[in-house]
């Protein structure tokens, strides 16, 4: 009995043994992972391995200058990341420090958070694209586009960046962008300064909340950014390879977009709103615009080196613009005691216009007062005009047909609306003939002119200068 006591209880006492002899052993290459993970030569691997990673990828050279590992929590650290050009070792990104943070979050197990510290970008857009990353990875063709980052959360802080091209010039500081609960982004900046050719534009600290990141879309729903001149608010959703929708709301003073380079007493006056819906392929958006002008004054310098406004007027109408093609469909503006009404396309590759005008209860004198053409007209008559004419934008030229229906021409020894002696009073008449415009006056060459009995031809060149010139012929 007892050497089979003896037998029975031999085995029950080695399996405890064996047991924690395993435990020991996990234990003991655990703790020898994680020295070997602490060590400099691991560290230097790892560095190595993500700099040919990142090379690849970004076509660029990259230079990692440490790793760090952390276990609580579970995190790996690149310091003094640098990616510099291929073509002349210039340096195109700088980050200070980049932590990538792994885990569980909502039953999801990857990376939660990516936090980039400090990075400072500069880039270059020449004629035939941007001049960095050409040689960049490409997506095989076809291969479908993820619907959401490898991270769960982004981080940037103190983020620099700047955009350089021929007359362009982009720059962003202090960009902050944080993670919001819903799983969007909280992006802010403290300045944005944007230099194209003549025009400076400066937008203080502002922030875009409840902004969705994605590898195939951004959505900001909640755009309010304010400019020198320019304020921008409403929501816009933008698929580079999809489609963009959004609609927005846009106020422009003209004096920060039109003003002289050389000299600033040559500019427009007035404010520009737009309400603008945007829709259709990314790359060729459908624009539909709603455009309201407001105390809009051309200025311009004299020949006497003064300067002389000519009056535009409050012009309300809808705006479209889809391929290469700007199209203004019944713009009203009332000018000259009348309304004159617009419609027009513009090709903005070949900027070849074609515009077609209706005017109703026009003056005559007052249309030369408000283009400042000639301060004390002698002629005036009330008229309904039409006209089609097409050209160019650059330089600009236009030219056509036109009819005019006059009522009530009347020429005095002086000013129209004074009490000079009258000349000429007819109370009906009607010209037909062509028109040629350009920036400087317009010509009207009509043909065939009555004005009760009498019927000729007329001839009349006027200026858009203060001093004229008024040039008629009969």
């Amino acid at each position: 009995i007892w050497a089979n006591r003896v037998r029975d209880t031999r085995p029950k006492s080695a399996r405890p043994r064996r047991r924690s002899r395993w435990w020991i052993g996990a234990l003991g290459l655990i703790l020898l992972a994680a020295i070997l993970m602490k060590t400099s030569l691991v560290a230097r691997i790892a560095g190595t391995t993500l700099q040919t990673l990142a090379e690849a990828a970004l076509g660029e050279e990259v230079t990692v200058g440490g790793v760090t590992l952390s276990y609580f929590p579970l995190e790996i650290g690149l310091e003094g990341v640098v990616v510099a050009s291929r073509a002349n070792g210039a340096r195109i990104v700088g980050v200070q420090s980049i932590h990538a943070r792994l885990g569980v979050k909502e039953w999801r197990a990857g990376l939660v958070r990516l936090t980039v510290n400090a990075p400072d970008v500069h880039l270059h857009l020449d004629a035939d694209g941007l001049r960095e990353f050409r040689d960049a990875a490409k997506r095989p063709e076809g291969a479908p586009t993820s619907d959401r980052f490898p991270w769960m959360e982004l981080v940037i802080t103190d983020g620099h960046l700047l955009v350089e091209g021929d007359s362009l010039r982009v720059e962003l500081d202090d960009l902050e962008v944080a993670p919001e609960l819903d799983g969007r982004s909280d992006i802010a900046f403290a300045r944005l300064e944007v230099d194209a050719g003549t025009i400076h534009q400066t937008a203080g600290p502002t922030r875009f909340k409840h902004v969705e990141l994605a590898p195939d879309h951004v959505d900001a729903p909640a755009i309010d950014i304010r400019f020198d001149h320019l304020a921008v608010d409403g929501g816009l959703r933008v698929a580079p390879n999809g489609e963009v929708a959004g609609d927005l709301a846009v106020r422009m003073a003209l004096p920060g977009f039109t003003t002289n380079g050389t000299d600033p007493r040559k500019f427009v006056d007035g404010v520009v709103d737009l309400d603008v819906h945007l829709s259709g392929a990314t790359v060729s958006p459908f624009v539909d615009a709603r455009i309201a002008t407001s105390n809009v004054v051309w200025w311009r310098v004299d020949s006497h080196n003064l300067p002389v406004a000519l009056l535009i007027g409050d012009l309300v109408g809808p705006l479209s613009f889809s391929g290469h093609t700007l199209r203004a469909e019944h713009l009203r503006v009332p000018w000259g005691e009348g309304v004159v009404d617009i419609t027009a396309d513009v090709d903005t590759a070949s900027k070849a216009v074609e515009v077609s005008v209706r005017g109703e209860g026009l003056h005559l004198g007052r249309v030369l007062r408000q283009t400042g053409g000639f301060a004390s007209p002698w002629v005036d008559f009330e008229a309904d005009i039409e006209a089609h004419a097409v050209g160019s934008l650059d330089p600009f030229t236009l030219a056509g047909p036109f009819e005019v229906d006059g009522i009530d021409l009347i020429v005095r020894d002086g000013v129209y609306d004074g009490r000079a002696d009258v000349m000429l009073d007819v109370p009906r008449g009607r010209l037909e003939g062509n028109l040629v415009v350009d920036a400087t006056h317009i010509v009207l060459d009509a043909a065939d002119v009555r004005f009760g009995p009498g019927h000729g031809s007329a001839w009349a060149d006027i200026g858009f200068q203060a001093q004229g010139p008024l040039r008629l012929r009969t």
